[in-house]
């Protein structure tokens, strides 16, 4: 008989201390509000607007449906066979290459961008999203007020709360909209909400940074994210030499993943003097702009000379409609230079008005003089 009073005794004392959502799942804990209105005091102090709050804040819901999902993370509760098998099936690694064929010419361009190759970004969305085909259906800033409110990770998720709503008020995304995983990861590649602020970015040119709908931002959102992490190119260079020496020369070189372009540029004038028996002296560059072209759907070089891409401009733009260098659009720091042909010529005359002499550099830093010309150690050439 003692036993078992001691028994029901411990019994109750054990449910008496456990918190109210542990009693009962879907019961609301007596705190919620006073959390709630903690949060909303924190998100007037950082600038969200009376209304985005006062539309907002009143209807936020507890979600016992999260704190379950919280505790049992497949990430954590799987074996890594099951995990990786369901999440690296061959139907998503097929569609993956159909996707990464559709977006070849824009997943270069990050690439030239950010220096994250097309394929990472193409496999982030298929492991975020499975490409779009399910972005999540939990009420997002639900399933957040409710990770801030409870007591296991509360700091981390009143600061993405937060950033949720300087969300709505700067993307004008609409609170029906916000809708994604149980933790809050939102649109195509699941940022969470200030990862979203923090790298997310306007790919197609609309002013807006949709993650939702926009395949564009979101690519190149994933591209920004992986190069912030510090994405490391030096194994790109490495492979763009292998496929150089396995497969001969490119159609197009790289020219950002040559470790001294001088000499490269330098080599291909020395190949075209030789083949023609002429003065090394003698021979110039013809610069050819090819807008038309990329990387990716150039398959033949040039008779002489080389295509080359990885140039950036940095102070102005080209511009596409009119084939000429422009102003930069606002808060447009650096902008891709298209492929062009480095033609070289015999006895070229330079061209004495309609060009811009614009300096190309390795990087930004000019380090170091040259003592031979005066110029810094870190310039290539000038590009007419």
């Amino acid at each position: 008989m003692t036993q078992t009073r001691t028994a029901a005794t411990a019994a109750l004392l054990c449910s008496l201390a456990l918190p109210a959502w542990a009693q009962d799942p879907n019961a609301e804990p007596e705190n919620f509000a006073a959390c709630l209105e903690e949060i909303e005091q924190r998100a007037a102090a950082a600038g969200v607007s009376e209304a985005t709050r006062e539309q907002v804040m009143p209807k936020l819901a507890w979600r016992p449906d999260v704190i379950a999902l919280d505790r049992r993370q497949p990430e954590f509760t799987s074996s890594f066979a099951r995990y990786f098998n369901r999440a690296v099936s061959e139907r998503r690694i097929e569609r993956g290459r159909e996707l990464f064929a559709e977006h070849r010419d824009r997943l270069w361009e990050l690439q030239q961008r950010y220096g994250v190759p097309g394929r990472y970004i193409v496999a982030f969305w298929g492991l975020e999203t499975n490409f779009g085909s399910y972005l999540g259906d939990t009420p997002s800033l639900d399933a957040l007020a409710t990770l801030a409110c409870d007591t296991r990770r509360s700091g981390y998720f009143r600061g993405e709360l937060l950033a949720a709503l300087q969300l709505l008020d700067e993307q004008g995304l609409g609170q029906q909209a916000l809708r994604g995983s149980w933790a809050g990861a939102l649109g195509l590649v699941q940022f969470m909400p200030s990862n979203y602020r923090r790298y997310g970015r306007d790919g197609d040119g609309d002013g807006r940074v949709d993650l939702f709908n926009s395949v564009p931002d979101a690519l190149e959102s994933a591209a920004h994210f992986l190069a912030e992490l510090g994405w490391n190119a030096t194994f790109e260079r490495l492979e763009f030499i292998d496929a150089w020496i396995a497969n001969g020369p490119p159609p197009v070189y790289w020219i950002s993943g040559l470790f001294f372009p001088q000499a490269f540029l330098t080599g291909t004038l020395q190949n075209f003097a030789r083949k023609n028996q002429f003065a090394i002296d003698q021979v110039s560059w013809n610069f050819n702009v090819r807008d038309t072209m990329t990387f990716a759907n150039t398959k033949e070089a040039p008779v002489d000379g080389c295509y080359v891409t990885g140039f950036f401009l940095e102070g102005a733009r080209w511009d596409y409609e009119r084939h000429e260098l422009t102003e930069s659009r606002p808060k447009e720091l650096y902008t891709d230079f298209p492929l062009f042909w480095l033609e070289p010529a015999k006895d070229r005359e330079d061209p004495t008005e309609g060009v811009y002499l614009c300096p190309a550099y390795k990087t930004l830093t000019r380090a170091g003089t040259l003592s031979t010309t005066g110029h810094s150690t870190n310039f290539v050439m000038y590009l007419e």
